[in-house]
């Protein structure tokens, strides 16, 4: 379809256009309205019936008028001053009568030609025509215009072409594809307006913004696969875009949510990569705006809960943390509290505790490792012990072989464990040391220097990088 492609079936709009409309269009077309012309009587006479027209009762016959005299208006300044006044008096009424026109071109300059109205007067139709306009982006744009002069506030415009869409789809709204389409038109000609425009923000005006990208669908979304991801893809890159540079929508946890509604609409599924990618990447805008809270000592609990549940807690815990990491300026507090929620003390706390559980769990495997190296529960004497008991006790040999074999796979685990942590030990018993109460543990009073025999051996962690430690001191006795 294209921009001149047929508007709607409206009985109305199918009437057709009063002799002296078609007649100044031709006059367009044929580039005859030059100065010249314009000092014929031809011409005098051809404006009192267009001024006529515009006087109708004829809602169609006014608006063909409206958009031929706009048209007319642009070809040269002195056209323009010439049917801007009778533009002017036409729409000086409460509500100028409107009926949209069949042809692209025309419902753009009939936009235009509203333009010269009171704002209050044409907003309705303004708002209207955002949403029913097809495909004629050019009137679109103008609708837009006219909006923002009208309305109060960014939440103020989008509440009412919001509410434009439930009225023009209504029952429609099942159509989840051609919602989906229409939406796809309309963001655009609203973003740079949203991005640049002077009126204020409003209180609502995130949530709004989250309605018309993703409040009038079902749980699913748009039907088509395809149409959907291009809808969700265009939508995370506006609000990106919008988030950016205005600091109302990247602080408001709703502008997050509708990342979190349209990702919904794959689920049980998986989003598709890119969708995920373009959410991180507004999610980044949201971290940059905490951080801008946080430098002030603010903790904007709902915007960080806001823009986790947009990516998921390790995603934005990598975002907040590379933030964190380039602020040299904020504080521990701050930067803890950005990245996990938490406070320094609880995280130091929590360190500790890691810490100390750790140390336990090294110790305890040491333990093992002493106690399975025992001479005592060497797997081989057991299975020499298990012999001996079979042939005297046939059932019990049996039991002790199997203790034997369980033994065996618990001094492998073990084996294993130890191997991971870094763990060995070391004092082989038996042997003959000098005594050092910093490497040895006592049995009995020895004299420190004098010689001593490893009664059982010590644990020690030999981490890459890192300096020996002992962790369960050899056991000795004097000679």
């Amino acid at each position: 379809m294209t921009e001149n492609a047929k508007k709607n079936d409206d009985p109305e709009d199918q009437l057709e256009d009063p002799l002296p409309v078609r007649r100044l269009r031709a006059l367009i077309k044929d580039r005859k309205l030059t100065k010249e012309f314009a000092e014929t009587d031809e011409f005098q006479a051809l404006v009192s019936e267009i001024s006529k027209v515009l006087h109708s009762q004829i809602a169609h016959t006014v608006c063909a008028g409206l958009s031929v005299s706009s048209r007319a208006a642009s070809v040269s300044k002195p056209m323009e001053e010439i049917f801007n006044p009778h533009m002017v008096e036409c729409l000086k009424t409460s509500k100028p009568p409107f009926v949209a026109l069949h042809d692209g071109e025309d419902r753009w300059y009939l936009a235009k030609a509203m333009q010269l109205a009171d704002p209050s007067r044409v907003a309705d139709i303004a708002f209207t025509e955002i949403v029913r306009e097809d495909v004629g982006e050019k009137a679109r744009k103008t609708w837009v215009e006219i909006a923002f002069a009208a309305a109060s506030s960014r939440e103020d415009l989008l509440r009412q072409i919001n509410s434009s869409i439930s009225h023009v789809f209504g029952a429609q709204r099942s159509r989840s594809n051609s919602l989906a389409r229409r939406i796809r038109r309309i963001v655009p000609a609203l973003k740079d307006e949203l991005i640049l425009s002077e009126l204020p923000a409003g209180p609502d005006y995130g949530n709004q913004l989250r309605i018309l990208l993703s409040g009038h669908f079902s749980d699913d979304g748009p039907e088509e696969k395809a149409l959907r991801e291009e809808y969700v893809q265009d939508g995370l890159a506006v609000l990106a875009d919008v988030a950016r540079l205005s600091l109302s929508i990247s602080s408001d946890p709703r502008t997050y949510i509708a990342v979190s509604d349209m990702k919904d609409w794959w689920r049980p599924a998986s989003a598709p990569v890119e969708v995920e990618r373009l959410g991180v990447k507004l999610a980044a805008t949201g971290v940059e705006t905490l951080l801008v809270f946080a430098r002030q000592g603010h903790k904007n609990e709902p915007l960080r809960k806001g823009i986790m549940e947009a990516v998921g807690r390790s995603a934005f815990q990598r975002l907040a943390e590379r933030t964190v990491n380039l602020d040299a300026t904020l504080s521990e507090e701050m930067g803890t509290w950005l990245v996990t929620g938490g406070s320094a003390k609880s995280r130091h706390s929590s360190e500790v505790v890691d810490a100390l559980s750790t140390e336990r769990t090294n110790e305890d495997v040491s333990r093992l490792v002493i106690y399975l190296a025992s001479a005592e529960l060497d797997p081989s004497e057991i299975t020499s012990l298990s012999r001996e008991i079979e042939d005297l006790m046939p059932e019990q040999g049996d039991g002790v072989l199997e203790i034997g074999k369980r033994i065996k796979q618990v001094s492998q685990i073990v084996g294993s464990m130890a191997k991971r942590k870094h763990l060995e030990l070391f004092g082989r018993v038996g042997d003959t040391v000098e005594f050092d109460p910093a490497q040895h543990e006592p049995i009995g009073e020895i004299a420190i220097g004098s010689n001593s025999i490893v009664a059982r051996p010590g644990t020690r962690l030999k981490e890459p990088g890192r300096p020996e430690r002992i962790l369960l001191k050899p056991r000795v006795r004097s000679i």
